[in-house]
C-alpha cells in the first residue's frame, strides 16, 4: 500500500460519523484524518521507544554497573571508623556551645561563630594525623580535608562580616563546578559513613 494511503484507525466520536474508506488516498482526505493518521505512527514509535527504554534499564540493572563502588569511597574503612570518631566528639563539643538563639548582638553571634570554628580546625587538625594505607586514599582524604579548611575559612570571614553588617550573609567558597563546597564535603562523608562529619549548618 502507497505510503500516501490511509489506513484505516479507530476513527474517534468527533468524526461525526464520516469515515474514511481503507485505500482512499491520504492526500483527499480531510486534514482531521490526516492528524489522526499521524498521530497513530506517533504512539507506535512512543511505544517502541518506551519498550527498548525498559529493556535498556534491566540490562543495566543485571550487567553489574550497577553496584559500581561511588569513585570517593575509601578502600581503608579503619580510616572512616577513626574519623567518625573523632568528628563525634568535635560535634557533641559544638552542640554544648551557645548559638544564635543566645547571642545577644552581632559581636557575641560573631564570638560564637568563632569559637566553634576553633572546635572544628581541632577536628580538622586531628583528621590530618590519621594514616592511609595506599596513595589513593591518601590524596582523596587531602583533597576533603582542603574543602574542610576552606569552609572554615568562610566560616571566620563571616564572623568577621557580622560585626558591622548583622545581616551580611554566610557566604561559601566558589568550587568553580556545580556542586557546593559543603554539599561536596557532606558526600563524601555520607558515602564512607562518617556521618558526623559532614559541613556543619550552624551557620
Amino acid at each position: 500500500m502507497p505510503a500516501s494511503t490511509f489506513r484505516q484507525v479507530l476513527i474517534p466520536s468527533w468524526t461525526w460519523g464520516v469515515h474514511p474508506k481503507a485505500g482512499e488516498p491520504l492526500e483527499t482526505l480531510p486534514d482531521r484524518y490526516r492528524v489522526i493518521e499521524v498521530f497513530a505512527n506517533a504512539l507506535k514509535i512512543f511505544g517502541i521507544a518506551t519498550l527498548i527504554a525498559s529493556f535498556g534499564i534491566w540490562v543495566y540493572a543485571f550487567s553489574g554497573a550497577a553496584d559500581r563502588d561511588p569513585p570517593d569511597l575509601l578502600g581503608d574503612e579503619a580510616w572512616s571508623t577513626a574519623a567518625e570518631d573523632i568528628c563525634a566528639h568535635a560535634l557533641a563539643d559544638v552542640t554544648e556551645m551557645p548559638g544564635a538563639a543566645q547571642a545577644t548582638d552581632s559581636a557575641d553571634r560573631s564570638r560564637q561563630v568563632v569559637a566553634t570554628t576553633a572546635r572544628f580546625q581541632t577536628m580538622v587538625d586531628d583528621l590530618r594525623l590519621l594514616e592511609t594505607t595506599d596513595s589513593r586514599d591518601n590524596q582523596i582524604t587531602s583533597d576533603w580535608l582542603t574543602d574542610w579548611q576552606t569552609l572554615l575559612g568562610d566560616r571566620l570571614r563571616y564572623a568577621d562580616k557580622i560585626i558591622d553588617d548583622p545581616t551580611a550573609p554566610f557566604t561559601i567558597t566558589d568550587t568553580g563546578v556545580a556542586e557546593r563546597l559543603d554539599k561536596r564535603i557532606t558526600r563524601f562523608a555520607s558515602t564512607n559513613s562518617m556521618f558526623s562529619c559532614v559541613a556543619p549548618t550552624d551557620v
